[in-house]
């Protein structure tokens, strides 16, 4: 079976958010991952969850002992709320 070396996961944060709570996609279980590829919707997100979702995705790929090469593209940035104080 062949090993898995490169992943591209695409989500949207808010939905991501409201469905699991989470952002663990389990990268430190993945031992032949090279490059993780995240391209993360910003749509209805505010500056904060984008950056809590980027923080998350970060952490997990530097808990793999393979120190994989991580991209984060955010796309529809221009969509996000504003925080209401």
């Amino acid at each position: 079976m062949p090993k898995l070396e490169i992943l591209e996961v695409t989500f949207k944060v808010q939905g991501r958010k409201a469905t699991y709570g989470a952002f663990d996609l389990g990268l430190e279980n993945l031992s032949s991952i090279k490059q993780v590829i995240v391209m993360t919707g910003c749509t209805c997100s505010t500056i904060y969850e984008v950056d809590d979702a980027d923080f998350a995705m970060r952490k997990a790929a530097g808990l793999n002992l393979n120190n994989p090469k991580l991209e984060v593209i955010r796309y529809y940035e221009d969509e996000m709320v504003e925080v209401k104080l």
